[in-house]
């Protein structure tokens, strides 16, 4: 290797480790978003449940001069078991799980003897696997936070349809 080759190593080494410590902070930053997102998913449909539900529970009929009080239909259980979806997909997301891998020890850089530009490219190197590992898991959460979506969707409508006594069982 000449001299005049080594300085375009450095800056390939310093440009891939750039790059994949960006890729890898934008993973995490994907991640803390996701669980945001999840949380207020989690939010909006506790007061779906807790607001349509509680109309469909608290409506009373009246047969026969008999006040009687509305029982939870079937419409009313796909609600329930929407919303029990809903929450096990966003703990699926919110639970913490210590296997992420966003980041390398200290004690391991330091054990290294090369150069500043080898020690980067090595880093981006040990990025980019990182990146890879957490990317499958990541998806899958994402996967979590599709289901959770479409079952609040089914679960508003369940409730709707239950409070407006609209019955296609």
């Amino acid at each position: 290797m000449t001299l005049r080759q080594t300085p375009r190593v450095s800056q390939s080494a310093l440009i891939a480790y750039d790059e994949a410590k960006r890729a890898l902070d934008d993973q995490a930053k994907t991640l803390d978003g996701l669980r945001a997102r999840a949380g207020t998913l989690l939010a909006v449909a506790s007061l779906v449940t807790s607001f349509l539900g509680g109309q469909v529970l608290a409506k009373p009929t009246i047969k026969e001069a008999l006040v009687i009080r509305a029982d939870i239909g079937a419409l009313g259980w796909i609600a329930i078991a929407a919303f029990l979806g809903v929450v096990v997909a966003t703990m699926a997301i919110l639970w913490p799980y210590r296997d992420w891998r966003f980041n390398l020890s200290a004690s391991t850089i330091t054990q290294w003897d090369v150069s500043e530009a080898e020690a980067k490219g090595h880093l981006a190197i040990f990025h980019e696997e990182n990146y890879d590992a957490n990317a499958p898991r990541l998806q899958n959460l994402f996967w979590c936070f599709q289901a959770g979506c479409l079952l609040l969707g089914i679960e508003t409508i369940a409730w709707i349809l239950d409070l407006a006594e609209v019955n296609p069982f």
